[in-house]
């Protein structure tokens, strides 16, 4: 069951009540949610945890109301609980992969960025991108790489939400951008597609290899 415990044991039983099972933190948010709603004469629902018979904790979710009698005495409390340990365990992963990759987006020393698949238009740069690129947040959101002009090649960006389109993503992909103030830089691009909102999108880790091309000219000449 999904306390553990044996209808025997808790109905009508002094030695373990309901509200033992609980768990001491979230004892009086629930005993002050029930009270409120009884002296409303209202329904209540509340996630709450509990502490199960082999001491294992477990999330709740209960919605429950007062029966009364015509005089207006409380006679019982009517409703049901269900399991959400499943759920609550799931949306506390999400949170948690939800904040590294806020922490690497923004941390990251190469540029990152999310577009639209279709159009190519800016949803979200980090910080390495604005500070390379010379553009302002308020520049980019909402607006299209080709817009701004940031592929130096437009085909470019075309070949690649093809290779998207038929692979799911491409992986080190060498392509030249422009900044804002008009410098060439040359770019491994790697992208994957993903769904945001109901609108396919590209996700984008693009590392300026600009100073290493340089390089490998000058040894390549000096040969």
């Amino acid at each position: 069951s999904l306390t553990g415990y044996t209808p025997s044991d808790i109905i009508g039983s002094k030695t373990i009540p309901y509200t033992r099972i609980i768990h001491p933190d979230d004892r009086d948010m629930v005993w002050q949610t029930v009270q409120s709603a009884l002296r409303g004469k209202r329904h209540f629902q509340m996630t709450y945890r509990i502490i199960t018979a082999d001491k294992n904790q477990k999330w709740v979710w209960e919605q429950g109301i007062g029966i009364f009698s015509e005089k207006g005495d409380l006679i019982a409390l009517e409703g049901f609980i269900s399991d959400i340990t499943t759920q609550r365990k799931a949306q506390s992963e999400l949170r948690r992969s939800e904040e590294k990759f806020s922490k690497a987006f923004h941390a990251s020393p190469d540029w990152i960025v999310i577009t639209t698949l279709k159009d190519g238009i800016f949803i979200d740069v980090n910080e390495t991108f604005l500070k390379n690129s010379g553009y302002t947040l308020g520049e980019v959101i909402g607006r299209s790489s080709i817009e701004l002009g940031i592929w130096e090649n437009d085909g470019d960006r075309a070949a690649m939400v093809e290779m998207i389109r038929e692979h799911g993503g491409v992986r080190n992909l060498e392509v030249r951008f422009r900044t804002k103030h008009g410098e060439s830089l040359t770019m491994l691009l790697s992208s994957e597609q993903f769904s945001f909102g109901g609108e396919e999108c590209i996700l984008s880790i693009i590392r300026d290899i600009t100073e290493r091309k340089a390089i490998e000219e000058k040894l390549k000449h000096s040969e």
